[in-house]
């Protein structure tokens, strides 16, 4: 998605949206791929795995890959 795209669908202006975005990229939770003057952004499907479910949690069960990731901090 284009930050445009993302401040259509939210309630926060795009200043906001384009702070928060770089964040995200400097952890590499999101990568950003540039397209001429655009910029596309999506989430890091490999940062997806390390995300436990919230049932899970709830239920006290925490996938392995989670702690593992944990571990490696």
């Amino acid at each position: 998605m284009t930050v445009g795209e993302i401040t259509d669908r939210l309630d926060v202006g795009q200043s906001t949206v384009s702070h928060h975005l770089s964040i995200l990229a400097e952890v590499r939770f999101l990568l950003v791929e540039r397209i001429g003057t655009a910029s596309l952004w999506r989430v890091n499907e490999r940062c997806l795995d390390c995300f436990p479910d919230a049932t899970g949690l709830v239920l006290g069960k925490v996938p392995a890959n989670f702690l593992k990731a944990l571990e490696g901090r």
